[in-house]
């Protein structure tokens, strides 16, 4: 997990996501890997070399043809892309939050789904990271079987890119958050079903003894 340090623009919500679900030993393992790999490559570059590396991000952002794989495509302005893409992180973690008794492959599917939608820039290469959601995905009990289909359509997008351009995957990308969505409010649902199942047991157990 430490070494999302690599490519932070597209696992920046993991250790966010991963703090509003619980999981505090992989936050503080990633903690010290990523502690390892900033003082390794700041005593290698030196004060310098991190200054041309933090300008180098600042540029990489502002370049146009850095942004043609993100919502600011179909958004237009910079700005208000900015806000939307801000929007959607935000989104993504309080998912996360809702899901955080599930199985850990919600945060980190949720964390990275809305990473790419959420990024400044993005590169053909760096859709590995939507691969990994898939995969991470696909292993979670209980998901629609149609959820098959769903993801083909998704990698089909992907693939195509150099065809028919980002916006299929785009929209494909924004239809995955709204299902997750769907699915993280069910499960809500479905938990305060269970506790209200499980009170009215020990309500009805306790009165039960009374009676005797």
């Amino acid at each position: 997990l430490g070494v999302i340090v690599l490519k932070p623009q597209l696992g920046f919500l993991l250790p966010i996501a991963l703090l509003a679900g619980g999981r505090y030993r992989a936050v503080a393992g990633a903690a010290v890997g990523i502690g390892l790999l900033l003082l390794a490559s700041a005593v290698n570059v030196g004060p310098h070399g991190i200054a041309a590396y933090a300008q180098r991000l600042s540029f990489a952002a502002d370049v146009p043809v850095n942004r043609q794989l993100t919502i600011a495509l179909v958004i237009g302005g910079l700005a208000a892309a900015r806000l939307v893409q801000g929007a959607i992180a935000v989104w993504a973690l309080a998912l996360a939050y809702r899901l955080r008794k599930q199985s850990s492959e919600w945060m980190f599917v949720l964390a990275i789904l809305g990473g790419l939608l959420a990024t400044p820039y993005l590169h053909l290469d760096d859709l590995v990271m939507l691969g990994l959601a898939v995969w991470l995905y696909l292993r979670i009990p209980g998901r629609p079987r149609w959820s098959w289909a769903f993801v083909l359509a998704l990698v089909i997008a992907a693939e195509g890119i150099p065809e028919w351009g980002p916006l299929p995957l785009i929209a494909g990308e924004i239809a995955a958050l709204l299902l997750l969505s769907v699915a993280a409010l069910s499960h809500q649902a479905d938990d305060a079903e269970h506790h209200k199942a499980v009170d009215a047991v020990a309500i009805s157990s306790r009165d039960g003894r009374r009676l005797r």
